[in-house]
């Protein structure tokens, strides 16, 4: 089983004990600014994580405009790759500690008062 420990949006889906598991998770209502979104999470069984976070605008620093800026897994940064106005972010087979707590941090800037960001793991 895995318990996020957040206050964000998040759902958990799968079988730890029997092969993939999935965690999907975001923010809305982010406010104009910089921005740092902190996931912390339990998983019963030591194992490999793989995930992105992608952002896309049709304006670049326009009111639709949310860019991430890093993301870390544990500590590990994510790569990010830029294509047109679409921002993304990956990392793969990165270990996941049995029983302790593990954090996905996002740091990011919105260029408007309200916008929201989602990703999976």
């Amino acid at each position: 089983m895995i318990t996020l420990l957040a206050t964000r949006s998040s759902t958990v889906s799968g079988d730890i004990t029997n092969g993939t598991v999935s965690a999907d998770f975001g923010r809305s209502g982010i406010g104009m600014g910089a921005f740092q979104d902190t996931f912390n999470f339990v998983i019963d069984q030591a194992g490999l994580a793989s995930g992105t976070l992608s952002t896309n605008t049709t304006r670049l620093t326009s009111s639709t405009d949310l860019d991430i800026l890093s993301v870390f897994i544990n500590g590990f940064a994510a790569t990010k790759t830029i294509v047109g106005n679409a921002e993304f972010f990956e990392i793969n087979n990165l270990a996941i500690a049995s029983g302790a707590p593990n954090q996905i941090v996002v740091n990011g800037m919105s260029w408007q008062r309200v916008l929201c960001w989602h990703s999976n793991l």
